[in-house]
């Protein structure tokens, strides 16, 4: 249904939500190889992405977040992630400052995002974003993807590492600095919600094909 309503209408809400799924391809793809060509291509969609909408700046901000606290030693030494994160960091920073110089102090990319989070305006109204994430995801899907969650810690799955940073943050961003935030302000992170939940489903077909005969395994994982 929210895929239905939002194709119909002329917003850069799914179109994002595409280039987040191509996103987390990259970042779990550069995560796994360490290769020059996914940084490059990661950092351009990083890119991509701002061109398709302005609010995916918080996609840069969790990204800088997340390499601070868990790729610090390979934020220079390692070639692939420097990339993967000057292009977009760079750029952002160069477009801020640009814009600020052209038309001034309140024009720059990144000062609407850092105001949100002085006012916290998402306080008073409870959880409006959690109210949204239910209504995308649905309860059927919500288990899944916490199941997801679990398993990557438990088994050090570093490729999800990303994915779940994003979509704590992203939803806690607008939980707690927007007011009266509408269903396409999250909808990116159903692309997130789909991943972990395949993730999961997963890890729970390969637990039961040690008990299972081989077409029931077939069923679940196609499930």
């Amino acid at each position: 249904h929210v895929f239905w309503f939002y194709s119909v209408r002329p917003l850069g809400d799914s179109p994002l939500l595409v280039t987040t799924i191509i996103l987390l391809y990259c970042m779990v793809k550069l995560e796994k190889t360490k290769a020059m060509k996914w940084g490059f291509l990661t950092g351009v969609i990083f890119l991509v992405a701002m061109f398709t909408k302005k609010q995916a700046v918080i996609f840069i901000l969790v990204l800088a977040l997340y390499y601070l606290l868990f790729k610090r030693k390979e934020l220079i030494k390692n070639k692939a992630i420097l990339v993967s994160w000057l292009i977009p960091v760079g750029a952002v920073v160069f477009a801020h400052f640009f814009s600020k110089i052209l038309f001034g102090a309140s024009s720059g990319v990144l000062t609407r995002v850092f105001r949100l989070f002085k006012y916290a305006s998402g306080m008073p109204f409870g959880f409006e974003a959690w109210g949204m994430l239910k209504w995308i995801f649905s309860w059927y899907l919500i288990p899944f993807i916490v199941l997801g969650i679990l398993f990557a810690f438990i088994y050090k799955k570093k490729e999800y590492y990303f994915a779940i940073f994003l979509i704590v943050f992203y939803w806690l961003y607008f939980e707690i600095n927007v007011d009266n935030t509408q269903d396409r302000y999250v909808l990116p992170l159903l692309s997130v919600a789909i991943i972990l939940a395949v993730f999961a489903f997963e890890e729970i077909s390969g637990f039961l094909s040690l008990f299972t005969p081989k077409k029931i395994r077939t069923v679940v994982k196609y499930v």
